[in-house]
């Protein structure tokens, strides 16, 4: 498990700051409002290519009904149909950055199809060779990036030769290489399977969809009531929130195996230790470390990273931090919720939690601008933890006390 998580956990962080380095790199090179563009269309992207995830990487290495082949085939449907949205979307809505919107958007479909590709060895617990890949593929494709923006200094066209790359990397070596390795279920593809899948895997996909707006509609409302410029700046800044989901997922996909088998061999005390305590204290102590290092050095890191205008905006990066030490502990509810398969539940939380941010959130960043939008998270983020506590202790109890009244042993 320790080897799993350090593999997985440092793939993460390369992942997350590649993906940060890009923003940098964006923001030193070109300029504010290019910054935000790129922003718009990564916000613009997420909600729809994370709905199509579905969580179907988890849904496959917690089940042995439907074979990876019918698992890859609804990838493939979903991504074709995140696909045609984007296009409706960026043409209707947001014309201006169309091309940046697709490429962005892309680049993140071709993301799923890797992350079910790596399910194959997420099953077998090999979480060192997926994290191999990953460092690999975003290491190369970072560096087709920056080479292209330095000496092109056009943002299309980098991200053109970051896609391209990425599709090589994908096809020719992903999966190519795990193909090889894995055995792979012979299961044929059949439609009543993949209608099951879909049935399974909706409800994590509309959870991700609005908890990805929770995150994302801010940015809209900036765009609307100040500009491109301004998102440019937020969003930079933000992107803290990005690089603490990416770490807390790695930590998530590695635990999930895990809990679920307590949660088959009745462990409950085990099980509530784990998520309760040892997980909290992780994801709390790492939400204090970046509050502790906002403080001290925010206001030199911004400057020094993105340049001396950003350095303004270092409170925002203080309060961000705040926002990201709740988002962390709402991801161990939500691993926990995954691992009891209580999938049904995410989608009424999830929803609440939309109502309320679309009303307080247009209020505050009306009113107050960019602090009004850290103020919108850090809320809605509280109540995520709220609710996602309760209804994982209210679960473990109905659990308990349904084997209780059947007779069956379980752990106390």
């Amino acid at each position: 498990m320790i080897r799993n998580l350090s593999w997985i956990f440092g793939a993460n962080i390369i992942v997350s700051l590649s993906k940060w380095f890009i923003l940098v790199v964006i923001a030193r090179i070109l300029t504010p409002e290019d910054v935000g563009a790129y922003s718009l269309a990564f916000a613009i992207g997420s909600p729809i290519t994370l709905f199509a995830n579905m969580k179907l990487r988890s849904l496959y290495i917690t089940e042995t009904i439907y074979g990876f082949s019918n698992y890859m085939h609804t990838r493939s449907i979903l991504s074709s149909i995140a696909f045609i949205f984007l296009v409706v979307i960026a043409l209707v809505i947001y014309p201006q950055y169309f091309l940046i919107i697709i490429l962005v958007g892309l680049n993140k479909i071709f993301d799923l199809q890797s992350d079910m590709y790596y399910a194959l060895p997420h099953k077998e617990e090999d979480m060192d060779y997926i994290g191999k890949l990953m460092i690999i593929k975003h290491v190369i494709t970072l560096l087709g990036f920056f080479l292209s923006l330095l000496t092109l200094k056009n943002l299309i066209f980098a991200l053109i030769i970051q896609l391209v790359l990425q599709t090589l990397f994908l096809y020719f070596v992903e999966k190519r290489s795990i193909y090889k390795k894995y055995i792979i279920s012979t299961k044929p593809i059949e439609i009543n399977n993949i209608k099951q899948v879909l049935l399974i895997g909706v409800p994590l996909g509309f959870v991700q969809l609005i908890v990805s707006l929770n995150t994302t509609y801010p940015r809209y409302l900036i765009e609307h009531f100040e500009s491109p410029k301004t998102l440019g700046y937020f969003s930079a800044i933000a992107y803290i929130l990005v690089i603490g989901n990416l770490m807390m997922n790695a930590v998530s996909q590695a635990y999930i195996p895990f809990l679920a088998k307590q949660i088959k061999k009745r462990n409950f005390k085990s099980f509530r230790l784990d998520v309760f305590l040892k997980l909290n204290i992780f994801a709390t102590g790492l939400g204090g470390v970046l509050i502790a290092f906002s403080l001290l050095f925010g206001e030199f890191f911004l400057g020094f990273v993105y340049g001396s205008d950003y350095a303004n905006y270092a409170d925002i990066l203080i309060l961000m931090s705040i926002a990201m030490t709740f988002a962390f502990i709402g991801w161990i509810f939500d691993v926990a919720l995954i691992a009891m398969r209580y999938i049904s539940i995410q989608p009424k939380i999830s929803f609440v939690i939309l109502l309320i941010n679309l009303i307080i959130g247009y209020e505050l960043i009306k009113a107050y601008g960019v602090y009004g939008a850290t103020y919108t998270l850090i809320v809605t983020n509280i109540l995520q933890v709220i609710l996602r506590a309760f209804f994982v202790n209210r679960r473990i109890n109905h659990l308990r006390d349904s084997y209780a009244q059947k007779g069956e042993v379980y752990e106390e």
